[in-house]
């Protein structure tokens, strides 16, 4: 009886530590992982994100950075736009990339087999997944992912932005 009591919450344990671990949390949304291993996250400073991207070569377009596998915002000094297409090999944190067909997993609302978002708001400090983008939001009141599939079905395209940038589009330069 020990033994099987022993067993169980060996097992509830590791089911609390797995969920705990699991790709679909909302910080592993913001951020992203790029091909040298490098990890980019929503609201990291601008110093620290170019020690990160070194001397690597961009494009100036509409107040973004282009690195041809992957294209950067900031305002205010703080990452707010990262956007992956094409052949990246850029990825969420929480694994999804280009290509993938298990996007459901991972809390999208996919309209017309076209494209997806993902909402977050922040509640003191912790941003959780709500079903409605509120245009009421300041800079980092919430956060917008948005996916846009082939019609393979495929995620073609991901933007991680601040919701109140994805509103004005408000980058600085």
């Amino acid at each position: 009886m020990k033994k099987k009591m022993l067993c169980l919450v060996t097992a509830l344990l590791l089911g609390v530590l797995l969920g705990a671990c699991s790709g679909s949390s909302a910080e592993k949304m913001f951020g992203v992982k790029l091909p040298s291993g490098d990890k980019l996250k929503l609201y990291m400073s601008r110093a620290d994100v170019e020690k990160i991207m070194g001397d690597e070569e961009y494009k100036l377009v509409n107040n973004t950075y282009d690195y041809g596998y992957i294209t950067l915002g900031y305002t205010d000094g703080l990452l707010s736009y990262i956007s992956f297409n094409g052949d990246s090999t850029v990825s969420l944190l929480n694994g999804l990339s280009l290509g993938d067909t298990n996007y459901d997993k991972y809390d999208f609302t996919v309209y017309n087999d076209k494209d997806g978002n993902a909402y977050y708001k922040n509640n003191n400090g912790k941003y959780e997944l709500t079903d409605t983008f509120d245009p009421k939001m300041e800079f980092q009141d919430g956060v917008t992912v948005t996916i846009y599939l082939s019609s393979e079905k495929k995620v073609e395209s991901v933007m991680v932005l601040d919701s109140y940038v994805a509103m004005v589009r408000r980058l600085d330069g």
